[in-house]
């Protein structure tokens, strides 16, 4: 799966230990596109997003837009999704998986953060997140003409159920 920002770009909004691996940061994007992002939008607007069409450059990237001669700035996706990752980051990081189990790394010289403030930033990023989109929408609904694909309302708006049964 290709990924819409990397390590480099999340680092421009968060600050990232240099001893978290290239990998890790690629599994908390990845993740963050496939089950934060990607729910939110249509699916033929979200593979859109991995074209190489320039409209999509600045959906992606941000920028600034004129609206009723205003001038109005909006972060783009990639804030959306470094957002979602980075929460995944709060919640999921420290604990590693060993011979003896999962565990918690702690040191001498620090005390990791309590699960209930890890889970409070964990939400309060999702919830910038979802303002940050709400900007990204806004700027693709103002100029709509381009974005074919994002309103695709009566496919992939519609509230999907499943049914689960006991086998016995």
């Amino acid at each position: 799966m290709k990924l819409l920002i990397n390590k480099q770009i999340l680092s421009k909004y968060f600050q990232i230990g240099q001893g978290v691996s290239e990998s890790d940061i690629e599994k908390y994007i990845q993740e963050a596109q496939e089950l934060d992002l990607k729910p939110l939008l249509c699916e033929d607007f979200y593979y859109d997003l991995f074209s190489t069409n320039e409209k999509f450059k600045k959906v992606i990237e941000g920028g600034e837009f004129e609206y009723n001669g205003q001038v109005r700035f909006f972060g783009g996706i990639e804030k959306v999704i470094a957002y979602f990752a980075y929460a995944r980051l709060i919640l999921k990081s420290n604990i590693v998986n060993t011979t003896h189990g999962f565990v918690t790394k702690k040191t001498d010289f620090s005390s990791e953060a309590d699960f209930a403030q890890r889970k409070n930033y964990y939400y309060s990023n999702r919830k910038d997140a979802n303002t940050f989109l709400e900007d990204v929408k806004k700027y693709i609904e103002l100029h709509i003409d381009q974005f074919h694909s994002w309103n695709c309302y009566s496919k992939c708006n519609k509230v999907k159920s499943y049914k689960s049964s006991v086998i016995k």
